[in-house]
């Protein structure tokens, strides 16, 4: 009987804390990783949980070109948990740079799906990203 009660608690504390250890974030600071294709930055970096944080794609020149006017969409994912995903729709700000405001729900590693839709098609696109507090 004790032990359950110890489960229940140390279960509670696991999903209170985010399964993560608390950091604090940097508001000035951004975290960015660019590809080929795209660059791609979110701050602030690390992004915090439960606030708005702003994810930015960038697209090359080159890029600008094929994809022309392409509407960009976000859905942020986290391995193994089931919170369920909805769509973000990023706002272009013109020169090929699309900016969305997401909010991770809890601390820890997130991955953003990114969709790019536009004259080339539709591409998807991996960001991972941390959340801290």
């Amino acid at each position: 009987m004790l032990h359950r009660a110890f489960a229940a608690v140390f279960v509670m504390l696991l999903f209170a804390t985010g399964c993560a250890a608390s950091q604090q974030a940097d508001p000035a600071s951004s975290v960015a990783q660019p590809n080929k294709e795209f660059d791609i930055s979110i701050t602030p970096g690390p992004a915090i949980s439960l606030k708005e944080n702003k994810l930015v794609l960038a697209l090359t020149a080159e890029q600008q070109q094929v994809w022309g006017n392409a509407t960009v969409s976000v859905k942020l994912g986290m391995d193994g948990m089931e919170h369920g995903e909805e769509a973000v729709a990023a706002q272009s700000k013109g020169e090929g740079r699309y900016e969305a405001t997401v909010i991770p729900t809890m601390v820890g590693p997130w991955i953003a799906h990114i969709t790019i839709s536009g004259d080339q098609g539709e591409k998807q696109v991996e960001f991972p990203f941390e959340a801290v507090r």
